[in-house]
C-alpha cells in the first residue's frame, strides 16, 4: 500500500528500481524501513543515488572506490567502454583489474547498462544523472574524468576507437592544445 501510495511509483523504472532494490534486499523484518527509505528518493536519478550507495556497500569492500570509479568512466566516455579498457582503467600499477572484482558489479548493474557494439553505456540517462550528481559534482571533477580517460586512449595505438574518443574526450576535459595537436595529426 505504501508503494502504490507514493506518486513517484506511477513511474515504471521507478517502480522497477525500487522493486529491484527491495528484491535484494534480504531482512523481512526490516522491510518497511527500507520501503520508506528508498520513497524519499523523488526522481529516478535519486532514486539510482540510493541504489548507487546500496552497491558501494555490497561491492566496494574488497576494491574500494570500484563502483565511483568505473560508474565516473562510464559517464566520460563518448560511447562507453568495453570490459578490456574498463578492465585496464580500473587496475593498478598497469595491470588489470581482474574480472572477480568487475564481474559481480558488472552482474549487479547489468539491467542498466547496456552494450552497444561491445561498449558498454547507461542503459538510460537517469543513472548518467545520479552518477554525475553523486560522484561527479563539479566541473573539476568532470574535467578530470574526461582528462583521465583521455590519458588512456593518448597511450593506445591509433584506431577508430582512438579516433572516436580522444579528439571529443579532449574538449570535454578543455585541453585546447592537445586536441589541437591531436587533430592536426595527419594520421590520426
Amino acid at each position: 500500500d505504501t508503494i502504490i501510495a507514493a506518486k513517484q511509483t506511477a513511474n515504471p523504472l521507478y517502480l522497477k528500481a525500487l522493486l529491484d532494490e527491495l528484491r535484494v534486499f534480504g531482512i523481512y523484518e526490516k522491510l518497511g524501513e527500507k520501503i520508506d527509505y528508498y520513497l524519499t528518493a523523488k526522481t529516478v536519478d535519486d532514486l539510482y543515488e540510493k541504489v548507487l550507495e546500496r552497491l558501494e556497500m555490497d561491492y566496494g569492500q574488497e576494491r574500494e572506490g570500484l563502483v565511483s570509479e568505473a560508474m565516473s568512466l562510464i559517464w566520460a566516455s563518448r560511447r562507453g567502454l568495453s570490459e578490456t579498457e574498463m578492465l585496464e582503467l580500473l587496475g593498478k600499477n598497469k595491470e588489470p583489474m581482474p574480472r572477480a572484482y568487475w564481474s559481480p558489479l558488472y552482474l549487479a548493474l547489468e539491467e542498466s547498462l547496456v552494450s552497444r557494439s561491445g561498449l558498454l553505456n547507461f542503459f538510460h540517462d537517469y543513472l548518467r544523472k545520479a552518477v554525475e550528481d553523486k560522484y561527479l559534482r563539479d566541473k573539476e571533477q568532470k574535467r578530470l574524468a574526461h582528462l583521465q580517460l583521455a590519458d588512456y586512449f593518448d597511450k593506445k595505438p591509433l584506431d577508430a576507437r582512438k579516433a572516436d574518443e580522444l579528439p571529443w574526450l579532449l574538449r570535454q576535459a578543455e585541453k585546447w592544445e592537445r586536441l589541437k595537436d591531436c587533430i592536426t595529426d595527419i594520421p590520426m
